[in-house]
């Protein structure tokens, strides 16, 4: 990336509550609420908007996050040059709403202490995010580099 400097700048959101190493804050759905596409993307234009010029960017979001750059990229054509999906969820995922009863089933799950607590360590191991990275972030898979510091967050 040191030799990237010709070019519009990289803007990578994080997933909320990511990040933290590089100065995000923690995030508690508890105190904060969910966000959605829609209000997540709005949060992010005020960003884009103070910190992107006229040159505009490049956004790279991964999976889940895939609306948000959509969004982002269809809401703000002059500063969105490119945008970037990796490992984006299938078109029919991303048009489609989740049914609220199953998105209060699984934040419930998520929010309990037996199998959500139990859910965020397994998703936290190094052999899982080696796992999940190999699979669908990296041709060739990836390096410590990236596993240290995936585990910082």
């Amino acid at each position: 990336m040191e030799e990237y400097t010709d070019n519009p700048g990289i803007f990578a959101p994080d997933l909320l509550g990511c990040g933290l190493d590089h100065g995000a804050s923690a995030w508690n759905p508890d105190e904060q609420g969910l966000f959605f596409p829609l209000s997540w993307t709005e949060g992010i234009e005020t960003l884009l908007n103070d910190k992107v010029g006229e040159e505009g960017c490049t956004v790279v979001v991964q999976g889940g996050l895939a609306p948000v750059g959509i969004l982002l990229a269809s809401r703000n054509p002059q500063k969105v040059k490119r945008l970037i999906l990796t490992s984006p969820p299938t078109h029919e995922d991303i048009v489609n709403a989740v049914n609220e009863d199953e998105l209060k089933r699984n934040y419930d799950i998520l929010r309990s202490n037996v199998p959500g607590s139990f859910a965020f360590r397994l998703l936290e191991m190094r052999s899982l995010i080696k796992l999940f990275s190999d699979l669908f972030l990296f041709e060739d898979g990836c390096d410590d580099r990236w596993l240290d510091e995936t585990q910082r967050e």
